[in-house]
């Protein structure tokens, strides 16, 4: 498989469980803020939305030219690199029930290995110029 399909590939994967992510906590708010060992509808709502941008953002990345795909998937590694961080540390809070540990915990690994996925997959499409399109002096 090309570096630059297996790119497209892992972010559409990070599009489709961000929203569907997404899709639970706007359409499930009430039972998620349950699991979550809160009441806190309107957060778990808010999460929802930006989790529903996020995704777009990310599906519209996977079908980018070439030349912005490498960019793109940094700045979509950062940002997954950055929700494993604050999950971890809304883990360890003590605001949330074991289930919502445990829930939290299981978003931020899957954040973490796709920003991994991501990174490690804009650096191979970055140190191989011809699979960008273009040639560096």
């Amino acid at each position: 498989m090309q570096p630059t399909h297996r790119l497209r590939t892992i972010l559409r994967a990070n599009a489709a469980i961000s929203g569907a992510a997404a899709l639970t906590c706007l359409l499930f708010a009430s039972p998620v803020g349950d699991l979550l060992g809160t009441d806190r509808t309107g957060i778990v709502r808010l999460v929802g939305a930006g989790l529903a941008l996020f995704a777009l953002d990310v599906a519209l990345l996977s079908r980018a030219r070439d030349h912005r795909l490498a960019v793109g998937t940094r700045a979509v590694a950062v940002v997954d690199a950055a929700w494993t961080v604050a999950m971890a540390g809304l883990a360890l809070s003590g605001a949330l029930a074991v289930t919502g540990v445990v829930l939290v915990l299981a978003t931020a690994f899957a954040a973490a290995a796709f920003a991994w996925f991501e990174w490690t997959g804009a650096s191979r499409l970055s140190a191989k110029p011809s699979a960008l399109g273009e040639v560096y002096a």
